[in-house]
């Protein structure tokens, strides 16, 4: 079979068109989630595979099919390349034109092809119609796309430009050449050559897509990386990267020099674990765990330990990443450290009497319902006084309510010295105190109310005053073996005051 038989070369298209559509297809199937466009390149390659093959089987298949149909392939395949090609560089257009171009392609080639059959005139409309698309490429590539991607595109842009100027060259050799056969595969040399020349420059086309796609998808990384190292050394919180099979810390930025005090020599290779940052094994072991099950740990607050051993509350955030293909853990940590304390001081200003600094009612509540569950735990008894500053009223009324205020403040301070630092004091109402006690004996009990008495005593002596401190209490016992609800102990507590205020007012 003689080289340049052009049933031959179309043979060797054949093979050739098909490697270039598998070359094309696993390079979308690589890119496919990073850039658009490619989709329609590979349909435009296999269009043009397929054509080629329909091309090389006429005289054994019909010729609508042989010869119509794939040069309608070969022409709509190159449409759907250049609106692949539009859409990998952001440049999509109305292809109104090419559409109504097609439309016309169409209706000439099957013309000349099926009802007046005339091969130079089908050549002329083939070089015209793929001049017209791929010189539309050639210009996207070339002049369309923007000045910091041409560099990426210039060498497709090149080879459609080369095909173009084939076609050209055809072009000029129907108005010059003789055209005395109608059959395709007896054209003679020139043709053959065109031919070739198409399979070369498909080639080349292949080749510098796949360059365009690499280097893009290397300028994409290239500034991805660029971004992370930004946000990455940038960032104010702690980052760290470390190996996921040892935990050997790979890098770490500014963020977490400023809050472990630990320097950038002082950490390379060495582990978290070796540093002493986890305050708690515990937790460290929880957030292990966590990163082996779901691969990811998201805003959990834990507490480490800084160079210095003081301790710091972290926000604690990680993720199991890939890279260079060695799984590695990137985690960032906030010090939330100062936050936790304000909001401890709020929450404690909330359950604090700002006159005393003592435990205001909701306070109190709240840490009675605490002592009362570890009483129940402990079947410990539990007592509950209840006190009341005597002649407040009076005092507000007559002396001033800053002499009332600090009659108050002398009763919390009283009280302080009286129970014990376990005990729970609070002032829960104008002036009204009580204190919530676990003893073991009645005797205790005792113990305190003549201490109260004696703490009274000295306040009263210390000083010429217009007035007497004094107070009434009640004290109740909360019995595990009978639980009650809190309130009920309250009441009881509060009855068996005034009926001490009572007993002393009778008395007088």
């Amino acid at each position: 079979m003689n080289f340049l038989d052009l049933r031959t070369v179309f043979f060797t298209n054949i093979i050739t068109f098909t490697v270039c559509t598998l070359v094309v297809a696993l390079l979308w199937h690589q890119s496919r989630k990073r850039f658009a466009g490619m989709n329609f390149l590979v349909v435009d390659f296999a269009m043009q595979a397929a054509a080629t093959f329909l091309i090389a089987m006429r005289g054994t298949i019909p010729d609508w099919m042989s010869i119509a149909l794939a040069n309608i392939l070969v022409f709509a395949g190159s449409i759907l390349g250049l609106m692949g090609l539009e859409r990998f560089v952001g440049k999509i257009s109305s292809q109104i034109h090419n559409y109504i171009l097609l439309g016309i392609y169409a209706f000439g080639f099957n013309y000349f092809a099926l009802i007046q059959t005339d091969l130079a005139v089908r050549n002329l409309l083939v070089s015209l119609g793929l001049l017209t698309i791929w010189f539309q490429c050639m210009w996207l590539m070339l002049s369309r796309v923007d000045s910091g991607m041409r560099s990426l595109t210039t060498g497709v842009g090149v080879v459609f430009g080369a095909l173009c100027l084939v076609n050209i060259i055809r072009i000029a050799e129907f108005f010059t050449g003789p055209h005395p056969v109608n059959d395709y595969f007896q054209s003679g040399v020139f043709q053959t050559l065109v031919i070739i020349g198409y399979q070369t420059l498909m080639i080349l086309l292949t080749y510098s897509l796949v360059l365009m796609v690499n280097k893009r998808l290397f300028v994409d990384l290239k500034t991805e990386e660029e971004k992370f190292s930004k946000a990455f050394h940038s960032s104010p919180y702690a980052i760290t990267l470390t190996r996921l099979d040892d935990g050997r810390i790979l890098e770490v930025n500014e963020g977490f020099v400023n809050i472990s005090g630990y320097q950038y020599e002082e950490v390379a290779g060495k582990t978290t674990f070796d540093l002493h940052i986890w305050a708690s094994e515990e937790e460290r072991a929880a957030v292990v765990d966590e990163l082996s099950r779901s691969g990811k740990v998201q805003g959990r607050e834990l507490h480490l330990k800084n160079k210095t051993g003081e301790s710091l509350t972290g926000l604690f955030t990680a993720e199991v990443i890939t890279i260079n293909n060695e799984k590695c853990v990137l985690t960032s940590v906030s010090d939330i450290s100062e936050r936790k304390r304000m909001e401890e001081e709020i929450r404690e200003l909330s359950l604090r009497d700002p006159l005393t600094g003592l435990y205001n009612r909701r306070g109190f509540f709240a840490i009675a319902e605490r002592e009362i569950k570890t009483a129940n735990r402990a079947r410990k008894k539990m007592h509950l006084t209840f006190i009341d500053c005597d002649g407040l009223k009076w005092i507000n009324d007559n002396l001033g309510h800053e002499e009332g205020d600090r009659v108050l403040m002398a009763t919390a301070e009283i009280l302080g010295r009286t129970f014990r630092e376990s005990d729970v004091i609070a002032r829960v109402g104008g002036d009204e105190f009580a204190i919530l006690s676990i003893y073991t004996t009645d005797t205790d009990q005792d113990a305190f109310s003549r201490r109260l008495q004696q703490h009274i005593a000295e306040y009263n002596e210390g000083g010429p005053r217009r007035f007497k401190l004094d107070m009434s209490w009640g004290t109740c016992v909360y019995d595990p073996e009978f639980p009650i609800y809190f309130d009920e102990l309250m009441a009881a507590a509060d009855k068996l005051m005034y009926a001490n205020k009572k007993a002393k007012a009778n008395s007088k």
